[in-house]
């Protein structure tokens, strides 16, 4: 009977052993969550930024409260850090050319600024809508600066080649002629006479219009006058 009392306190004893083994390792678990929160915490203390750049903007300096919490409508970024190795350059293209853009078209890019040759670069991305406003698409194109020659900010002037038509005939805009009903012509001069040739306006890209009709590359066409010629006239081409 002894014997078996000693057995059930030892019993128990394993029993009570087994359990405080149980909270220590839950104890454990518990000690290494607040370890690896501290961790967090600790981290918290250095701002790295996701890729490597320049910081163009510090909003803070030493000694500075920083508060937890703060509502991000009224705080101002600690620091700004920009890519400067390549450059997003968006411009605008309007409605009459928007639906010729395509990725990848190409584009040619000038800075005043730096007085630099002109960068060729394509097309990434485009918009795809037009704003409602300026009735214009914003498109994107990318720019290498490992060199570090331009700045973000810059201001440019960019040319796309929407298409090209090296047979194309252009004159100025100025010496289109509209009559009453709105169709379109020109004056040719010949022999010092004066012939109206209809014309069918093409692309117009403002100060150049190109023109299809029954005129040949070459001719003489009398650009803005005030005066309305009848096919026949004579007019005397000053050299």
């Amino acid at each position: 009977t002894r014997a078996e009392s000693r057995a059930d306190v030892a019993q128990a004893s394993i029993a009570a052993a087994e359990a405080q083994l149980q909270a220590a390792a839950a104890e454990t678990q518990v000690a290494k969550a607040h370890r690896d929160e501290a961790s967090v915490m600790v981290g918290y203390c250095e701002l790295k930024a996701p890729f490597a750049g320049v910081v163009t903007h510090r909003g803070i300096d030493p000694g500075d409260l920083v508060r937890a919490g703060q509502p991000s409508s009224d705080a101002s970024p600690h620091f700004v850090v920009e890519q400067v190795d390549k450059l997003r350059v968006e411009t605008i293209v309007p409605e009459r050319d928007a639906p010729l853009v395509d990725i990848g078209d190409e584009v040619s890019i000038s800075f005043a600024a730096n007085g630099s040759a002109s960068l060729l670069a394509s097309i990434s991305r485009a918009a795809g809508r037009l704003d409602a406003r300026s009735r214009t698409m914003m498109v994107e194109c990318e720019v290498e600066n490992k060199g570090g020659e331009l700045l973000p900010g810059m201001y440019g002037e960019a040319t796309i080649k929407l298409f090209e038509n090296p047979s194309a005939l252009t004159l100025p805009a100025s010496a289109i002629r509209f009559d009453a009903t709105g169709n379109s012509f020109i004056y040719t001069v010949s022999d010092d006479k004066v012939t109206k040739v209809p014309v069918t306006i093409g692309y117009d890209d403002g100060p150049l219009v190109a023109i299809e009709g029954d005129v040949a590359a070459g001719a003489k066409v009398i650009d803005a006058h005030i005066k309305r010629f009848s096919d026949g006239d004579v007019v005397r081409v000053l050299p």
